[in-house]
């Protein structure tokens, strides 16, 4: 059963308590009881589904503030490199070495040191 059938199948349950209330009691049946705890039980997956549902947007939103702070990272350290670059030269030995530091961590396959850190 999917949710949104499990939570009918709770609220008709529900009804069906309500409108056969005497019939149940008579029959032995704690009505009081069995009602309070489903409209509990239905309450409590209500409020689990509704958290599901901000946190998938909060999700969302989280990865795109990431994305965003790791776009502004890179802008300036690339923008430092190129500055460092430029005061040691851009064609010097210094510079071949810092370019090759970008192209590195850019390249498919080239170990960084994040990759080489222990998990």
């Amino acid at each position: 059963m999917t949710q949104t059938e499990i939570r009918g199948l709770a609220q008709k349950e529900l009804e069906v308590l309500r409108r056969k209330r005497t019939d149940l009691e008579e029959a032995g049946l704690k009505v009081d009881q069995l009602e309070e705890k489903l409209v509990k039980l239905l309450g409590d997956a209500v409020a689990e589904d509704a958290r599901q549902e901000f946190l998938k947007i909060e999700s969302k939103a989280s990865t795109a503030r990431a994305t965003t702070a790791y776009d502004t990272l890179y802008e300036a350290a690339s923008g430092l490199l190129d500055a460092v670059m430029g005061v040691l030269g851009k064609n010097s030995d210094e510079a071949r070495v810092l370019q090759r530091m970008r192209s590195d961590v850019r390249r498919p396959g080239t170990p960084t040191e994040e990759a080489s850190l222990p998990v």
